[in-house]
């Protein structure tokens, strides 16, 4: 008995094993099928009019032994029907499971039931139901999932860890990936929650991954497609035969060019000047050359099962150069145009090369003072720590605490009175640079003074945690401390719905978050956009001729040397307020002025709070509470520490 059983099992177990039909490859399924939709709706799909999509094709099918394929593509290229033809033949020739994954929900649904339920119906593919409840409830014919003879499609959207995390596909189409929130918070990296999907299939898995994509700091797409052997499509002058790439000709000698009169592009002037003979091609030769070319890899992929593709708005079967050199043209008039131009037209990530205030200015803007000294309208000291983990075999790089000592006066004038650098191993809060930090406080008890004899103790200390084992370092080290507090950079913060409104910034967004970790460590998690604008703004203010200052203006002393302010002023400043850093310039003296402006707007709410409770103790009532804001703060500071007259 047992032994029928077992055969049974085996039989049908082989029974659904999905079997190859009778087209090869889906280069050669694609040449079957009619377009649904687009210039081309109703016609037979032929690859000579976008040749350069075979080889992806062929890449995608069974037969290849590129398990992960990577397209970075413009608009209006052939992307989504490539996915489609991939889709489609996983469906009706190979049955397989298989994942679409889209920026949301929506779009996903959109997907799946305006473009491949129509083609699987036109195919003769029904799509049924695994089973039916007791209510009639068909659970395996959704706008989520569909059943079809020998497979699967599920849809996914790359905010749910829940529909990420499905059972194993053998096929996952992974869409516009620089439309996607990349992580999910505990559930980690959304790509690699993908590639998991797909693992235990092995060689025979399928990982399409196919984008516009956005800028190159934060484009996935352009991360995937450095990954794999980058292969661009090269075409044959219809004159030489020399094999080029297109590309426009902006000042290169050769590419696309044209004349223009009374500032109209003249279509008739459009040509292409080949590289080699520098012969003009008209468009018209335009299909013969993509019909002349091939793909050519330019690296080696970091794994040999990835292959990966970039081409432009310049082969497409759907654009015209007009169209193409029209964008050019008005990609000069902005950053924000020139963007959309690299991205939508020409398929390349954008960098912004962005602006960042010049250190020789800010050298030149210098005071007169000495390190160490705390300067005429200073109210209050904070203090920010970076920490470096280095490395003990780089001169260069040394693990290492840097310090800035920064005083804070009315109108978000600053001085900054110190910037210390403690050498030593990071790894020991008790030990190494760390001791060198505390005895350093110990020595001066973190207290500067001014040149009548005022001393200004450091009112708050934030320390940058990092990630990793260093957060517990450095969680550790501020229990050594009093007013010490570890801290997070974030590049926006935005307000939660529990959270009052932040009286600075307008909108949703937070300057900084209070967030209480255990009894022992509160972390504040700051927005460095936001400080990282208002010190390169403030930089800017030069130092006028009188006794006070400008509000905002940022005063250093004499014997700070350029490397200093080349690390202040080491990052770029994008045309959206985010900063990058594409150099890898040094850039610790930021950092340190971001966490101890954050720490001094910190203390001075938290001393608002104080004063506010004081008063209330007093008998003041709600209205009066209300009063009493950062300008009484300072105004009250600003009495307290007056230098008194001789």
């Amino acid at each position: 008995m047992s032994r029928n059983y077992d055969c049974d099992l085996a039989i049908e177990y082989i029974g659904n094993i999905p079997t190859r039909k009778s087209n090869s490859n889906i280069a050669e399924y694609a040449e079957k099928t009619i377009v649904p939709a687009g210039k081309f709706r109703g016609l037979k799909y032929r690859h000579d009019r976008a040749p350069f999509l075979k080889e992806i094709l062929e890449a995608l099918s069974p037969d290849s032994p590129f398990r992960h394929i990577r397209f970075m593509a413009p608009a209006q290229i052939g992307k989504t029907i490539t996915a489609e033809l991939a889709v489609m033949y996983y469906i009706t020739q190979v049955p397989s499971e298989i994942m679409y994954v889209s920026s949301n929900e929506t779009a996903a649904v959109k997907w799946l039931e305006r473009r491949i339920v129509p083609r699987a119906a036109a195919a003769g593919v029904e799509f049924k139901a695994e089973v039916e409840n007791n209510i009639s409830r068909r659970t395996g014919n959704t706008s989520y999932s569909k059943l079809f003879p020998g497979g699967n499609i599920d849809i996914a959207s790359a905010l749910s860890p829940a529909q990420l995390a499905s059972e194993t596909k053998r096929v996952v189409l992974a869409d516009e990936t620089d439309r996607w929130r990349t992580e999910l918070g505990d559930e980690g990296s959304v790509w690699h929650q993908i590639i998991a999907r797909t693992q235990a299939w092995g060689s025979q898995s399928k990982l399409f991954a196919f984008s516009t994509p956005t800028t190159e700091e934060n484009s996935l797409i352009y991360f995937l497609f450095q990954e794999g052997d980058q292969r661009y499509y090269y075409v044959a002058c219809p004159k030489c035969g020399h094999m080029q790439t297109l590309d426009f000709m902006a000042g290169r000698g050769h590419g696309l060019t044209w004349k223009k009169k009374g500032g109209v592009i003249l279509r008739s002037s459009l040509e292409y000047v080949c590289e080699k003979c520098q012969k003009g091609i008209k468009e018209s030769s335009k299909n013969t050359m993509l019909n002349s070319g091939e793909w050519r890899p330019s690296a080696i992929a970091i794994h040999d099962y990835i292959c990966s593709f970039n081409i432009n708005g310049l082969y497409s079967h759907m654009l015209d150069w007009y169209e193409m050199a029209a964008s050019f043209e008005e990609a000069q008039k902005g950053p924000m145009l020139k963007q959309a131009h690299e991205n939508l037209k020409m398929g390349r990530p954008f960098r912004d090369t962005g602006t960042r205030p010049k250190a020789t200015k800010i050298i030149e803007n210098r005071g007169t003072y000495k390190s160490g000294e705390v300067q005429d309208g200073v109210l209050y000291l904070t203090a920010g720590i970076d920490v470096q983990e280095g490395s003990d075999t780089n001169e260069n790089n040394k693990p290492r605490l840097e310090m800035e000592i920064l005083g804070i006066g009315a109108g978000y004038r600053t001085s900054s009175v110190l910037y210390e650098v403690f050498y030593g191993d990071v790894s020991d809060p008790y030990s190494g640079a760390w001791e060198k930090l505390n005895k350093f406080a110990l020595d001066t008890e973190l207290t500067f003074y001014r040149n009548d004899g005022f001393g200004f103790p450091v009112a708050l200390t934030f320390i940058d945690s990092g990630s990793g084992r260093m957060s517990d370092i450095v969680y550790r080290f501020c229990n050594r401390w009093q007013n010490c507090f570890p801290i997070k950079g974030r590049s926006e913060i935005k307000k939660t719905k529990k959270e009052a409104g932040d009286e600075v910034l307008q909108g949703n967004m937070q300057r900084y978050r209070a967030s209480k970790l255990d009894e022992d460590v509160i972390l504040y998690l700051i927005n460095t956009n936001y400080y990282k604008n208002h010190i390169y703004h403030n930089l800017k203010i030069s130092r006028q001729d009188g006794t006070e200052q400008r509000p905002g203006f940022c005063d250093f002393p004499r014997d700070y040397e350029e490397k200093y302010f080349n690390m202040l002023t080491a990052e770029e400043r994008r045309t959206d307020g985010s900063f990058h850093n594409p150099t890898g310039r040094r850039n610790e003296a930021l950092d340190c002025r971001v966490y101890s402006l954050c720490a001094g707007d910190v203390f001075l709410d938290s001393e608002v709070l104080n004063y506010r409770s004081w008063a209330k103790s007093q008998g003041a009532r709600p209205d009066d509470l209300l009063k009493i804001t950062s300008k009484t703060v300072l105004e009250n500071m600003t009495r307290q520490t007056m230098k008194k007259k001789l």
